[in-house]
């Protein structure tokens, strides 16, 4: 029997209940038995190797994995790296590069959510070149 695991992180992040099922075989899973285990979710991640059709499911993302090896990698040992010094540190550059690296995302960044965010990080010892 499949079950949706909440995903912590995830609902703390967005402010409301997400979950995650793995689906091995598609036959053990019917649509009454999805709506009845997903009524405390907002958002369910899906994943199956398999093509899921339930009715009034809507699919919105469906993850494409990408590889290439690297042949040829140049160092730099010139680069410092350290933590995040909120006194020496530009916090709005910091935020700046987030919303940045988040434009394409399937998510919509908050800004409330990604100033909380960046400063777990940094209080976590988020380390920066």
């Amino acid at each position: 029997m499949n079950v949706i695991e909440r995903l912590d992180w995830d609902s703390s992040f967005f402010g409301y209940e997400v979950g995650r099922i793995q689906i091995e075989d598609i036959n053990d899973l019917t649509t009454s038995d999805f709506i009845e285990k997903s009524i405390k979710f907002r958002l369910i991640y899906i994943f199956s190797k398999n093509i899921i059709d339930i009715p009034n499911i809507r699919i919105i993302d469906k993850k494409i994995v990408l590889s290439q090896k690297t042949f040829f990698l140049q160092s730099n040992k010139n680069i410092l790296i350290r933590s995040f010094d909120i006194n020496r540190d530009s916090f709005d550059r910091l935020k700046e590069l987030a919303i940045q690296s988040g434009k394409y995302s399937r998510f919509f960044l908050i800004k409330t959510s990604l100033i909380k965010s960046l400063k777990d990080c940094i209080s976590d010892g988020l380390r920066i070149p």
